[in-house]
């Protein structure tokens, strides 16, 4: 518990890892102090819900930008950021995506990385 106890996050605990989810558009305004926690290691936005929040469909250019905002600003401070998926591994990746869902997207990343498992 000493290593690894998650709250309060503080540095003399190096063994723990935190992350955010920003995926509606309260949690979006507020992005810039949420990703900027040096202490934050992984993190994602999950774009169905930011369109839900905004009252768009999934694929309006404001749901778009505004993931592409948080992406932004949690590749800025090095966090590690989930969104690849099959349909779009290769750009993803591309664009700086470390995380992803599912077998079949990390298969498509390990070939484009030329990573062998586990990673």
């Amino acid at each position: 518990m000493q290593k690894a106890d998650p709250w309060p996050l503080q540095s003399e605990r190096p063994n723990c890892c935190s992350g955010v989810k920003i995926e509606d558009k309260y949690a979006h305004r507020q992005r810039a102090g949420k990703l900027e926690d040096s202490r934050l290691s992984i993190g994602e936005g999950v774009r169905l819900i930011m369109a839900l929040s905004f009252g768009l469909p999934v694929r309006h250019p404001t749901v778009k930008d505004a993931n592409d905002r948080v992406f932004a600003v949690a590749k800025a401070n090095k966090i590690y950021w989930n969104g690849i998926n099959r349909d779009d591994a290769i750009d993803k990746i591309k664009l700086g995506y470390m995380i992803g869902f599912g077998p079949e997207a990390a298969e498509i990343g390990r070939k484009y990385t030329k990573r062998s498992l586990p990673y």
